[in-house]
């Protein structure tokens, strides 16, 4: 296993090395593994307990993750367009130490960093004994892009990455606004009759990502295998020189959302409606 890890540390990515939980699988594994461990002992422990009132903790939370997803995501669209980034498929040059590729890196970063912080959604459920919500969907997701984040700062950081964080965190600016929103009482409620279209936005998000993954995956010029080159027949192509794993890895991803998130649509509004 030591010889398997310092094969894949030696190709990772040069320009981010040394960056906070970067390097080491180990504390990745560990927080993954805290984590786990608050999902399974948080509830038992509040199982006695009252639940406590961690609202004004929550609205700061709410606010301040706002921010920073608006931060991220406008690091992102700047760097790419003052980058020359093609919205297509845009090349992975761990060589280039230009400013605007490390503002794209140090914005996937800031994107990967924000994962764990956003384990609090879990704790804020916890605390408030609102265990109903520690679904599958919220354990995976939250699990899961932690990880996907990693890959994604220690192997390719910029190029074709910067392209579903940003999306992603469009969408998460709206949501935790609509978080936000929820904690101000219920006078409120009738202002927030737009849940449901927060759900299917972020079905449409994992909808584009996927679609975009599929083509950047079976393009005629990215490297990595299957260059099936139907895009060309078409009159443009998606590949480039970006590796392809990342783009399976996504279209998995993408599926299981969309998988899941539909399930959660489907029980949360048509069966109420039926």
């Amino acid at each position: 296993m030591e010889t398997i890890w310092r094969r894949l540390d030696g190709v990772s990515d040069e320009r981010t090395k040394g960056w906070m939980l970067v390097d080491s699988p180990g504390l990745i594994v560990l927080l993954l593994s805290l984590y786990w461990l608050m999902v399974w002992r948080g509830p038992k422990i509040m199982q006695n307990r009252g639940p406590l009132n961690v609202i004004p903790s929550m609205s700061l939370y709410n606010l301040f993750m706002c921010f920073l997803n608006a931060y991220i995501f406008f690091e992102l669209l700047a760097g790419a367009l003052n980058g020359g980034y093609s919205f297509q498929c845009q090349p992975s040059r761990p060589k280039n130490k230009s400013e605007n590729e490390l503002r794209v890196a140090k914005a996937v970063w800031l994107y990967f960093l924000s994962k764990p912080i956003e384990f609090l959604d879990t704790l804020f459920f916890i605390l408030r004994k609102k265990s109903n919500q520690l679904t599958v969907l919220h354990i995976y997701h939250h699990s899961s892009v932690f990880v996907v984040g990693w890959l994604a700062v220690k192997w390719t950081p910029t190029g074709s990455s910067f392209f579903a964080p940003m999306i992603n965190c469009f969408i998460h600016v709206i949501m935790y606004s609509y978080y936000g929103l929820t904690l101000l009482g219920s006078r409120y409620q009738k202002y927030l009759w737009w849940k449901k279209y927060l759900t299917v936005l972020q079905l449409i998000q994992f909808v584009i990502t996927l679609i975009w993954s599929v083509f950047n995956l079976f393009g005629s010029s990215a490297k990595g295998g299957f260059g099936f080159g139907f895009g060309s027949h078409f009159g443009f192509s998606f590949g480039c020189d970006f590796p392809k794993w990342p783009h399976f890895i996504s279209v998995f991803y993408m599926t299981s959302f969309l998988v899941l998130f539909g399930k959660f649509y489907a029980k949360s509004y048509h069966r109420k409606r039926d």
